[in-house]
């Protein structure tokens, strides 16, 4: 006996279709953002696209960062071969925006249709809603990322790979204890300590900003509020991450991202 969903009765943008005795709803198009950021770099420019549909809270964050100049003059910290590309300790003398790049926000859901690529861009992240400004690039095809909530690929990048990103400096490779590279903690007050410790690593110069509305295939974002003090639910603890960080857990490590 052929069963009919109810699902079909309901009229929205999909399409119900009927295959062998199953009912699938088909995929709806929508209308989505995208963000091209193009970013002078020490070592000339690239171009990353986001996708808001692939991860609107992460996505969001990411936007509003890299408009407000969070990223400008920042260093790519952690350059390791064959593995990754990390930045996101922000230099800016702006108090509001800093510490909006310190709250945690919530995890989106992974998307199944979406895998990691060389120059898929996402959140570093070291557990459960505990996204804040940290991201990465990834120097290889899926690997280990992409397991965990907190590795939604929010974007990758679509110009520069090869003539910029992939010759950014990695000789220190990765942060101790795995490599010579440089601790997190202290980039957190200011740029002297890589400059002095680290002269050769590579960091952005100033980012530009450009969104546009598009058509969207995956399931229909929505995004939801920082994680606070205030929120009533107990998603994450929203101390200043840098006082919970420590150098080998604090952000993607080997086994976690």
């Amino acid at each position: 006996m052929l069963l009919f969903s109810t699902s079909c009765l309901v009229f929205v943008a999909s399409v119900c279709i009927i295959l062998a005795g199953e009912v699938v709803l088909a995929k709806s198009e929508y209308e989505t953002e995208i963000a091209l950021v193009t970013c002078g770099t020490t070592k000339g420019e690239f171009e990353m696209t986001f996708f808001r549909d692939w991860s609107p809270n992460g996505y969001d964050r990411a936007v509003e960062l890299f408009k407000g100049g969070f990223y400008d003059h920042s260093h790519f910290f952690r350059v390791v071969p064959r593995f990754l590309c990390q930045f996101g300790i922000s230099y800016t003398d702006n108090a509001a925006l800093k510490s909006k790049g310190m709250k945690q926000i919530r995890d989106d859901p992974l998307q199944k249709s979406v895998h990691f690529e060389q120059g898929t861009i996402s959140y570093a992240g070291s557990g459960p809603n505990s996204r804040t400004s940290h991201l990465f690039i990834s120097f290889m095809k899926s690997g280990q990322f992409g397991s965990n909530p907190w590795e939604t690929p929010i974007g990758k990048v679509t110009k520069g790979y090869d003539e910029v990103v992939a010759k950014f400096y990695a000789g220190y490779g990765d942060m101790p204890p795995w490599g010579k590279g440089p601790q997190q903690q202290p980039i957190y007050d200011g740029p002297h300590y890589i400059e002095d410790n680290f002269p050769k690593l590579d960091k952005f110069l100033t980012c530009k900003v450009e969104t546009k509305v598009t058509k969207g295939s995956n399931v229909p974002p929505v995004s939801e509020p920082d994680i606070d003090e205030e929120d009533p639910y107990g998603f994450a603890d929203t101390s200043d991450s840098r006082d919970e960080e420590s150098d080998d857990s604090d952000d993607a490590g080997h086994d976690e991202l």
